[in-house]
Parts: C-alpha cells; structure tokens; sequence
C-alpha cells in the first residue's frame, strides 16, 4: 500500500529504486533560481540599471567637456590648424559649438583666440548634464511613500 502525502503532483516528483527495489517518491528539490526575486533585490537591480545609465551619461558629457577644453586650449596656444590633431578637434566640437556661434565677440590677440562661446558651451552643457541626471533618477526612480514619512518640514 502507497500513501503519497506529498502535495507535489507525481508528474513532478522524482522516483529512484531504493537497495531493495522498492519505489521511493521523494517532491523535486527546491532551486533558487525558481524563486522569483524579492522585491528588496528588485530595488538593487533597478538602482543599479539606473546608476550604470548615469554612468554612461557622465562618460558622454566628460568627454564632450574636455573635447571644447583642448579646443580652447588649442585656440589659446594659437595652435597650428592644419595640423592633423587641431583638426579633429575643431571638427568634432563644431557641431556641439555651433548653436553658441556668435553668440559673443571672439577676442584675438596675436594669432591666440579665446573662444568666449566655447566657454558659454561648456557651462550650457554641465547644466543639461546636471539637469538630465536629475529628471532620469525623478522618472525612473521615484520617492516611495516610506521615504517622503521621514520628510519633516522646517517650521
């Protein structure tokens, strides 16, 4: 006589021959990797997701910084523009300069130019950063009801 008190279905239980051939059932191991993750390692991954976004952010906007920076060096130093380097780098900052154009005069001095709307750009530019930094973690990381309880006002 077999009494099953398992309330795993047999269609998933695992039968093996005991030494003396009789059927033993035993319920399938409980794997980890079943288990759905909790809502606590949800949080870790999504902070995680979002810093790395950020991250990736602050590379662009680093990069892009310190590109205008050699270009006004450059500039300052009065750099020869035919030079392969002086090229790339007035060719890739263009783009990013050209809606400051104009913008203010551009004082010279002996072939040394100091590019005032390169450093407008760049102010423009950590602003957008610090900005879109802000309404990413606003948007995608939300104050919970928990965390705006602690919030007390000043009176």
């Amino acid at each position: 006589m077999s009494v099953v008190s398992s309330k795993v279905p047999e269609s998933r239980q695992t039968v093996q021959t005991g030494p003396h051939g009789e059927r033993i059932e035993q319920p399938p191991a409980l794997r980890e990797d079943l288990v759905g993750p909790t809502p606590e390692e949800l949080e870790v991954r999504r902070r995680r997701r979002l810093a790395k976004w950020g991250q990736i952010i602050t590379l662009i906007f680093v990069v892009l910084e310190l590109a205008i920076l050699f270009r006004v060096g450059l500039k300052l130093i009065a750099a020869n523009p035919a030079s392969p380097f002086a090229q790339f780098m007035y060719q890739m900052t263009g783009p990013f300069l050209a809606p400051f154009a104009g913008l203010t005069v551009t004082p010279t001095v002996d072939g040394s130019i100091l590019e005032i709307p390169a450093l407008v750009a760049m102010a423009a530019y950590s602003v957008l950063y610090v900005l879109l930094i802000r309404i990413m973690w606003v948007i995608f990381y939300p104050a919970k009801a928990r965390d705006a309880a602690k919030y007390e006002p000043d009176l």
